[in-house]
Protein backbone atom coordinates (compact mmCIF):
# COMPACT_ATOMS: atom_id res chain seq x y z
CA UNK A 1 0.00 0.00 0.00
CA UNK A 2 1.40 3.42 -0.79
CA UNK A 3 1.70 5.96 1.67
CA UNK A 4 -0.68 9.30 1.25
CA UNK A 5 -0.42 11.96 2.71
CA UNK A 6 -3.36 12.88 4.85
CA UNK A 7 -3.27 16.83 5.15
CA UNK A 8 -6.43 17.27 3.41
CA UNK A 9 -7.91 16.20 6.39
CA UNK A 10 -6.87 19.45 8.01
CA UNK A 11 -8.74 21.43 5.28
CA UNK A 12 -11.79 19.12 5.21
CA UNK A 13 -15.17 20.71 6.36
CA UNK A 14 -18.46 20.39 7.44
CA UNK A 15 -21.39 22.54 8.22
CA UNK A 16 -19.66 23.98 11.67
CA UNK A 17 -16.32 24.52 9.62
CA UNK A 18 -12.72 22.28 10.12
CA UNK A 19 -13.26 18.38 11.07
CA UNK A 20 -13.52 18.18 14.77
CA UNK A 21 -9.96 16.73 16.20
CA UNK A 22 -12.18 14.03 17.67
CA UNK A 23 -13.62 13.24 13.59
CA UNK A 24 -10.61 13.29 12.53
CA UNK A 25 -9.58 10.82 14.97
CA UNK A 26 -11.73 8.86 13.85
CA UNK A 27 -10.86 8.97 10.21
CA UNK A 28 -7.39 8.12 11.12
CA UNK A 29 -8.34 4.87 13.43
CA UNK A 30 -9.88 3.86 9.61
CA UNK A 31 -6.55 4.52 7.87
CA UNK A 32 -4.41 2.89 10.10
CA UNK A 33 -6.29 -0.09 10.58
CA UNK A 34 -9.30 -0.40 7.82
CA UNK A 35 -11.87 -2.32 8.85
CA UNK A 36 -15.60 -2.80 8.54
CA UNK A 37 -16.45 -1.23 11.87
CA UNK A 38 -14.33 1.13 11.43
CA UNK A 39 -15.09 2.11 7.44
CA UNK A 40 -19.10 1.73 9.35
CA UNK A 41 -18.42 5.01 11.63
CA UNK A 42 -16.90 7.05 9.07
CA UNK A 43 -18.42 6.53 5.99
CA UNK A 44 -21.22 9.23 6.47
CA UNK A 45 -18.77 11.62 8.01
CA UNK A 46 -19.36 14.99 6.28
CA UNK A 47 -16.22 16.54 4.35
CA UNK A 48 -17.45 19.19 2.56
CA UNK A 49 -19.72 21.96 3.42
CA UNK A 50 -19.47 24.12 0.83
CA UNK A 51 -23.11 23.46 0.26
CA UNK A 52 -22.64 20.11 -1.53
CA UNK A 53 -22.92 17.86 1.16
CA UNK A 54 -20.14 15.26 0.72
CA UNK A 55 -19.70 12.14 2.77
CA UNK A 56 -16.62 10.02 3.40
CA UNK A 57 -18.65 7.68 0.96
CA UNK A 58 -20.09 10.26 -1.36
CA UNK A 59 -16.47 10.75 -2.38
CA UNK A 60 -15.30 7.95 -2.41
CA UNK A 61 -18.19 6.44 -5.32
CA UNK A 62 -17.08 9.88 -6.96
CA UNK A 63 -13.51 8.17 -7.30
CA UNK A 64 -14.53 4.50 -8.08
CA UNK A 65 -17.93 4.79 -9.75
CA UNK A 66 -18.03 0.79 -9.00
CA UNK A 67 -18.20 1.01 -4.64
CA UNK A 68 -21.35 -0.51 -3.75
CA UNK A 69 -24.05 2.32 -3.31
CA UNK A 70 -25.70 0.18 -0.96
CA UNK A 71 -24.61 -0.39 2.54
CA UNK A 72 -25.06 -2.46 5.93
CA UNK A 73 -28.34 -3.45 6.68
CA UNK A 74 -30.06 -3.92 10.02
CA UNK A 75 -32.98 -4.89 11.29
CA UNK A 76 -35.23 -2.97 14.05
CA UNK A 77 -33.49 -4.82 16.48
CA UNK A 78 -29.72 -3.75 15.01
CA UNK A 79 -28.89 -7.13 13.86
CA UNK A 80 -26.73 -7.09 10.80
CA UNK A 81 -28.90 -8.85 8.30
CA UNK A 82 -26.48 -7.70 5.23
CA UNK A 83 -22.89 -6.58 5.35
CA UNK A 84 -20.94 -3.85 3.06
CA UNK A 85 -19.95 -5.90 0.18
CA UNK A 86 -16.40 -3.95 -0.03
CA UNK A 87 -14.88 -1.83 2.23
CA UNK A 88 -12.59 1.03 0.35
CA UNK A 89 -8.73 1.02 0.95
CA UNK A 90 -6.88 3.67 3.00
CA UNK A 91 -5.16 5.14 0.14
CA UNK A 92 -9.06 4.94 -1.39
CA UNK A 93 -10.05 7.11 1.19
CA UNK A 94 -7.30 9.45 1.04
CA UNK A 95 -7.41 9.96 -2.36
CA UNK A 96 -11.21 10.35 -2.32
CA UNK A 97 -10.76 13.32 0.11
CA UNK A 98 -7.96 15.01 -1.10
CA UNK A 99 -10.34 15.44 -4.27
CA UNK A 100 -13.05 16.61 -2.73
CA UNK A 101 -11.41 19.45 -0.56
CA UNK A 102 -9.40 20.73 -3.34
Amino acid sequence: MKKQNNTALLFATNMFGTLKPEIIKRINKFLRKPTVEAWEDIHCIIIDGSGKITTIWNAVIKQDPFFPRYGRRTNSAGEILREWERIPSPDDVITAINKSVN
